[in-house]
């Protein structure tokens, strides 16, 4: 078996490997130097794909300007120089395929320099990889302005009457005749000869356009004209171009969010920006067949595809976003290319301002609400509070029982802006979190509230915790959180700030009482005691285990009964209508256990970035250590309230949790 070279990313080098067992994609990332904008945020979907690639980065000149933008992305890469001008890249992308033989790489995705893909949208090529092996010669997204997934990117996305405004725009273009490259104007029967714009009659008309001409066997007429240049469609000469640009960034959420894809086979003409390839075909159409005529692969691709009978498959529902083409900019009224006006601005002001715009933040915060069908009876009393909050939030909804239905039915007539998601049903904790860190960043969320579905909160507190979250831009600070009634190490200072002396003392002689044991693998009887909670604290510091969210209120039955009893017949005014906060930094506390909190959205991205900080499927223990390794503060609101009633270590939690809220919410009324 034939023996090849393959990126290891454990080694950070290439290694020797059996020919068939490299399943990477090679990314042929053409380039320039330039649209690093464009970059940054091609290179985040890319990290977040599933699947093996390795990007190569072919540039004109020798100067690496992507190392730093690559540093610490954990994507393998290559940087190559191939000088070439603009309008001959042909070197590029035979080093590309040399590059891809030479290593063993069976497929190649060649993606120019002006695209962001998805990361699902990578992820399901990348699966469905294979199908450039056996069914078909390119597979592709649908790439919003591509031809011809503009028309399968804009019946996806956009609503009839949306659909309908753009393609009344595509009916304005009026097409000229381009000299030495085809005579477009009896296309002019589409658009404004028209009474609407008809994607199958337009694609068919041009087809058989190509096909009625007369040409020599270079595919060219009398006129010099080439029959293979179909790639055309108003949307290359950028009418409709801006309508869905703009609405992309409205439904910017629905562009990135995971759907489900399939293929579907096209003849038409590909234009080519983005596509995976299987490198003997590849190589094939671009070095062995003489089909090249001018400085792209575009028209090889095709002839190639038409010769073969091999079809281009188009992710339906896969989206990718092609921002615009050059041609608005060198073919427009001014230059006789089309009736359309040549922009103001240059195309990379074009661009980097869509760019701007779509990942423009429009939040200051995410709330991560984790929840399942075990406690819908929280979420409506959560609902009325958000609702009430005058903050500006997205509420992301984060399930795992496809009971997504319940909570659009509370969220649907109310203001909050929310994203409804269900996830697999097992090991889900992690991967609720990374979707929250993926959705904040594509949104540019400064601040993520992680939220748990068994705490309850007022409105002036939910306004307050937002409202302070400027304490996070401390780098001595690393949370900002309510005081929580049974929280760690909240409840200390919600038994300091509400209860008597009497039921303070109530209290502490039931945490004195209680015997501590052996859990979750730790030795906690040391902690057994007269209550002291400077001493006990000290005893938790001293344990010899990563567990130390640990505390009486936890594990003690009586002394959690006692104070949910105050919470509820006594102190529920206080709690739902606060009178005054002050913000506490607790530096000393042992252990933060975090059912409810607000984080910087990079400081949390780090932490869930460092798998040496995990010990099992959770955050909490990576939340602490990072904590305790930069000596940071857990800041709290005092008298800023959320009430958590139960732990799941206790008979029937649910069932007593359950009658605790509906007991609060009828008294609080």
């Amino acid at each position: 078996m034939k023996r090849v070279l393959q990126f290891d990313r454990t080694t950070n080098r290439l290694v020797q490997v059996n020919e068939s067992s490299n399943e990477s994609v090679l990314i042929l990332y053409i380039t320039n130097n330039d649209r690093f904008f464009v970059f940054d945020r091609f290179l985040d979907e890319l990290k977040s794909a599933s699947g093996q690639y390795h990007l190569l980065i072919v540039n004109t000149s020798p100067e690496n300007m992507y190392a730093d933008h690559m540093r610490g992305s954990g994507v393998p890469y290559t940087f190559a120089c191939v000088p070439c001008p603009r309008v001959d890249y042909l070197p590029k992308i035979r080093y590309g395929i040399d590059f891809a033989k030479q290593y063993g790489f069976k497929y190649v995705m060649k993606c120019d320099n002006d695209i962001i893909i998805p990361a699902y949208t990578l992820t399901y090529m990348y699966a469905n990889r294979g199908l450039v092996l056996s069914h078909g010669l390119t597979l592709s997204p649908s790439l919003s302005t591509g031809i011809p997934s503009v028309e399968y990117f804009i019946e996806s996305l956009c609503t009839p009457e949306e659909i309908d405004l753009i393609r009344s725009d595509f009916k304005q273009c009026v097409f000229h005749d381009q000299e030495t490259i085809f005579d477009y104007r009896p296309l002019n029967k589409c658009t404004v000869g028209a009474d609407r714009w008809d994607p199958t009659y337009y694609f068919r008309s041009l087809k058989e356009l190509s096909d009625s001409m007369i040409t020599d066997v270079h595919g060219r007429d009398q006129a010099r004209h080439c029959r293979f240049y179909r790639g055309m469609h108003p949307v290359r000469h950028g009418f409709g171009n801006k309508r869905i640009n703009d609405l992309i960034i409205k439904n910017r959420n629905r562009v990135f969010a995971d759907k489900e894809c399939f293929v579907r086979m096209d003849e038409n003409y590909l234009c080519d920006m983005c596509f995976m390839i299987s490198t003997k075909n590849y190589n094939q159409l671009m070095n062995v067949e003489n089909l090249v005529i001018d400085g792209c692969d575009e028209v090889p691709l095709n002839r190639y595809a038409w010769n073969t009978g091999l079809k281009h498959l188009i992710v339906h529902h896969g989206y990718a976003i092609h921002i615009t083409y050059n041609w608005r900019w060198t073919l427009n009224n001014q230059d006789g290319g089309s009736n359309i006006d040549k922009p103001a601005e240059t195309i990379a002001e074009f661009e980097e301002d869509f760019v701007k715009s779509l990942y423009s933040k429009q939040y200051d915060m995410c709330i991560m609400y984790l929840t399942d069908r075990n406690r819908h009876y929280t979420f409506e009393h959560t609902v009325r509070s958000l609702a009430a909050s005058r903050a500006n939030f997205h509420l992301l909804v984060l399930t795992h029982d496809n009971d997504t239905a319940f909570y659009e039915t509370f969220l649907k007539d109310t203001a909050i802006s929310y994203t409804l998601k269900n996830v697999p049903a097992n090991d889900n904790y992690m991967a609720k979190v990374r979707i929250t860190l993926n959705f904040a960043r594509l949104n540019g969320i400064p601040y993520i509230v992680k939220h748990d579905n068994d705490i309850l909160m007022s409105a002036p507190v939910y306004d307050y915790m937002f409202e302070q979250r400027g304490v996070l831009e401390d780098e001595t600070n690393l949370l900002l959180t309510p005081t929580i009634t049974s929280g760690i190490p909240t409840v200390d200072l919600f038994i300091e700030d509400y209860l008597t002396p009497e039921e303070k003392a109530i209290l502490f002689q039931l945490f004195t009482n209680h015997i501590f044991q052996p859990m979750w693998g730790v030795d906690y009887r040391s902690l057994t005691g007269t209550w002291d909670p400077a001493v006990f604290y000290e005893k938790v510091k001293a344990i010899q285990h990563h567990y130390k969210g640990i505390h009486p209120i936890r594990v003690s039955a009586s002394a959690l009964a006692v104070l949910n009893e105050f919470i509820v017949c006594k102190y529920r005014d206080q709690i739902v209508n606060p009178d005054t906060y002050s913000l506490t930094r607790d530096t000393e506390s042992p252990y933060f256990c975090d059912s409810l909190f607000c984080i910087r959205t990079d400081t949390y991205r780090k932490i869930v970035s460092s798998p040496e900080l995990f010990v099992d499927a959770f955050d909490e223990v990576p939340l602490n250590k990072w904590r305790d390794a930069r000596k940071q503060a857990i800041v709290v609101i005092r008298r800023g309230t959320a009430v958590h009633f139960m732990y799941n270590l206790f008979p029937k939690y649910v069932k007593t949790e359950y009658e605790l809220v509906n007991r609060f919410f009828e008294t609080s009324r």
